[in-house]
């Protein structure tokens, strides 16, 4: 009986001995620019991860003799190897950058000159004339759309802007 509860004793030892123990590994990500947000960091070969916050900021469990990958679309991957010391890993991604072997134009656009435009005027409904000039899809951030001339009412912003509006109108 005695040598069966040193056995017992003896591999309960040797299982602790072997056991390893999964520590908190925490830091910061970050680039030249800042902390990033939504990176992926797992560890390799195992389905546990976690995501940065949106300070850059990760906390995940792991053992030593784990290593860490940490990936995010448009940077290259990194992978660190957990030591028996490591706690704080502040990473640093750099940019993913690759060569393109050929740029194709397919559509040139060119924004129509005031001469263009005013020659355009009579028959193009898209075109408007204002106190500044002529405006058109190409020259205007606002989309507006032609009612009949006069029926007309452009986005407008200001109260000022309204006035003179009805003025030039006229």
């Amino acid at each position: 009986m005695r040598n069966l509860f040193v056995f017992l004793c003896v591999l309960t030892s040797c299982a602790l001995a072997t056991a390893q123990e999964e520590k908190e590994v925490f830091g910061k990500i970050t680039d030249e620019y800042g902390p990033l947000e939504n990176v992926v960091v797992s560890i390799e070969g195992s389905q546990k991860r976690a995501f940065s916050d949106e300070g850059g900021n990760y906390r995940i469990y792991a053992q030593e003799g784990d290593i860490l990958l940490y990936e995010l679309m448009g940077k290259l991957p990194m992978e660190i190897k957990v030591e028996d010391v490591t706690r704080v890993l502040n990473v640093t991604l750099r940019d993913k950058v690759e060569k393109l072997r050929g740029v194709t134009v397919t559509e040139k656009r060119r924004m129509k000159s005031q001469e263009q435009m005013s020659l355009e005027y009579a028959s193009n409904p898209n075109i408007v004339k204002n106190s500044f000039g002529f405006l058109g899809q190409g020259t205007c951030r606002l989309l507006f759309k032609d009612i009949g001339r006069k029926g007309y009412w452009p986005p407008i912003h200001k109260f000022g802007n309204l006035i003179e509006w009805k003025i030039c109108r006229n």
